[in-house]
């Protein structure tokens, strides 16, 4: 997804590793580079790209992360995040979000609907604190990230249920009956344009054929 948006990774192989700060970097140029617009606008009002679940930031790396990556008037512990939005979808109505509603979906959100199209960074969903400076400062990781790609197959393959625990079985029949309808397209042979009919009347040509 974020190779076909952007060219930030594009140089990366499998098994390269990067700095924490790198990775952020990186990702945040992808999502500027599909909306930059939007992505200053939401930043500038507050919303977190970083995620950092503590109102102590101490610590001197935190204080460089929190300033590079967040806004001055961003409040901790963060409990927002920067979405781009690349649709309005068709379910974005209180009736289908709303808690009261949640028995019409069989997932454990009901608000999943009025996610179709976003766009998130990750790491406003991954506390900076606590995934990577705590274990790093124990000694538990480096601190760096290893760079891997995974195989559309192999997602598609393997992956059963959504983030809202709903089976994904209907999303992958409609994607294989979309697949086969392009595949039918490429076998279907052209018609050849028809003839136009002509008779012959006192040796003139009269074309009988209709626009």
């Amino acid at each position: 997804m974020i190779k076909w948006k952007s060219k930030t990774f594009s140089d990366l192989k499998n098994f390269d590793t990067i700095t924490y700060d790198n990775l952020l970097s990186r990702t945040r140029q992808a999502m500027l580079d599909i909306n930059a617009v939007d992505f200053w606008s939401q930043h500038k009002s507050g919303r977190a790209f970083l995620q950092i679940n503590t109102d102590k930031i101490t610590d001197p790396e935190l204080i460089y992360l929190s300033k590079k990556y967040n806004s001055s008037i961003t409040e901790y512990p963060t409990d927002t995040q920067i979405v781009l939005r690349q649709y309005v979808p068709k379910y974005s109505q209180p009736r289908y979000f709303d808690e009261d509603n949640r028995h019409i979906f069989k997932g454990l959100t009901s608000n999943v609907n009025n996610r179709d199209g976003f766009i998130v960074g990750g790491f406003s969903e991954i506390d900076a604190y606590g995934t990577y400076l705590l274990p790093k400062k124990n000694k538990r990781l480096t601190g760096n990230w290893i760079y891997l790609e995974l195989p559309f197959n192999y997602v598609y393959e393997y992956m059963n249920k959504s983030i809202n625990s709903a089976p994904l079985s209907i999303a992958k029949k409609f994607i294989k009956e979309v697949d086969q309808t392009f595949e039918n397209e490429t076998k279907v042979i052209p018609l050849k344009p028809k003839k136009k009919k002509t008779k012959k009347k006192k040796d003139e040509q009269v074309d009988l054929a209709k626009d």
